[in-house]
């Protein structure tokens, strides 16, 4: 038996905007300096923020663009296992061998379902330095970088969890 969910397309792409609103703000922030060593201290931060604000203002873009154009944006569980390719940090093809467990976690006002699995660094290996260091900060949040957001998909969360877990049953 195959299930495949595919991505919300209705989502609003709230973090391209505040990625370019930040964007804007850091580029009319970097200005002439004004004498001094500190001068120049303000120029190299707000140089620095608006780099940092402009690659996740496209990364963000690039994902909704995903999200909404790709064919295979989905998530697919078979007996054999789980392939999550819904976003550009996703981390692909695991084994239901190796979940040991899915649960739903709140934070703010969001639902995430995160999927535990037996080795974490498996998953984070191999892989380039942004999805890496995305997958590092996912796994440090929620103790796993694999997680799907209610917001991500349209399906009901507690059904997917509990869908999960009867797969990863031995």
């Amino acid at each position: 038996m195959v299930i495949t969910i595919k991505p919300n397309k209705k989502t609003f792409p709230s973090a391209f905007f505040i990625g370019l609103l930040l964007s804007v703000i850091f580029f009319f922030q970097i200005k002439k300096p004004e004498g001094g060593i500190y001068g120049y201290y303000n120029v190299f931060l707000f140089v620095g923020l608006f780099l940092y604000s402009a690659i996740f203002t496209i990364l963000a873009f690039y994902n909704f663009l995903r999200t909404l154009f790709y064919k295979n944006a989905t998530l697919t569980i078979s007996d054999i296992e789980l392939n999550d390719n819904l976003s550009i940090f996703s981390c692909g093809k695991i084994p239901r061998t190796e979940i040991s467990n899915a649960e739903i976690l709140r934070i703010r006002s969001t639902n995430y379902l995160a999927i535990k699995v037996a080795d974490s660094d498996k998953y984070l290996a191999d892989r380039n330095f942004i999805k890496g260091f995305a997958l590092k900060l996912l796994l440090k949040k929620f103790q796993t970088p694999i997680v799907i957001s209610e917001k991500k998909i349209d399906y009901n969360l507690a059904d997917l969890r509990d869908l999960i877990q009867k797969h990863s049953e031995p």
